[in-house]
C-alpha cells in the first residue's frame, strides 16, 4: 500500500525487510523518471513493515511492482494497494540456486589440493536485480577451509524467461560448499 501526494513524502507499507526494501525503493522513487529535480528525495520515502517473521532473501530489495505501484499512488494521488496471491508470489520472487559450475581440481600425489579452475554460468532470469553478488559469493568461499595455492574463477550472467535470481539463504554459499564436496570426494 503506497500513499503520499504527486510531490513530496510517500509512505509505504511492505512485507518485506524493511532496511534493504528502504534503501532500494526510496532511491527509485527518488530518480524515478520523469521527477521534477528534488522533488522526492530518499529521506522523504517513508517504508512501513508489519512483522513479517525474516527475510531470507525474497523479502529483501524492492520488486517492480513497489516502483509501479508507488507511481500509480503519486500519479493518481490516492492510495494504491498491490495484491498478490502466493501462487504469484512464488512464480514471480527472486529465486536463486540455478547455476551451472564446471570445476576442475588439481591434486598432488599425497592428495593435497594444488589448483583449482571454475567456470560458472548464473541464470539470472529476466533481470538481474542485484548484479554480480551471487556469482562473486559463489567465488569467495569456493575454496572454504582449504589452502589451495592457485584458483581462477569466471562466472558468466545468462539471461532467461525465468523469475530473477538473486541473493538468498547463504547467497553463493551452498552453492559453493556443493562444489567444495564433490571434489573432496574424488
Amino acid at each position: 500500500m503506497v500513499s503520499g501526494p504527486a510531490f513530496g513524502p510517500v509512505r509505504l507499507t511492505a512485507r518485506k525487510n524493511s532496511f534493504q526494501a528502504k534503501i532500494t525503493l526510496s532511491s527509485a522513487v527518488a530518480a524515478r523518471p520523469g521527477a521534477a529535480s528534488g522533488s522526492t528525495t530518499e529521506s522523504m520515502v517513508r517504508i512501513v513493515v508489519p512483522d513479517v517473521g525474516g527475510g531470507f532473501g525474497g523479502k529483501n530489495g524492492a520488486y517492480p511492482e513497489d516502483v509501479l505501484v508507488t507511481y500509480l499512488a503519486r500519479r493518481l494521488g490516492r492510495p494504491v494497494k498491490w495484491v498478490e496471491d502466493r501462487r504469484e508470489n512464488l512464480l514471480a520472487m527472486n529465486q536463486a540456486r540455478d547455476q551451472i559450475v564446471d570445476a576442475t581440481v588439481a591434486f598432488d600425489g599425497s592428495g593435497r589440493i594444488l589448483a583449482v579452475e571454475a567456470e560458472q554460468w548464473l541464470d539470472s532470469g529476466a533481470y538481474h536485480p542485484l548484479g554480480p553478488v551471487v556469482t562473486y559469493q559463489t567465488a569467495t568461499h569456493l575454496l572454504g577451509p582449504y589452502d589451495v595455492p592457485h584458483m581462477a574463477f569466471s562466472g558468466r550472467s545468462v539471461a532467461t524467461n525465468k523469475a530473477p535470481n538473486a541473493p538468498y539463504r547463504g547467497a553463493g554459499r551452498p552453492e559453493a560448499t556443493f562444489i567444495r564436496k564433490r571434489w573432496s570426494t574424488w
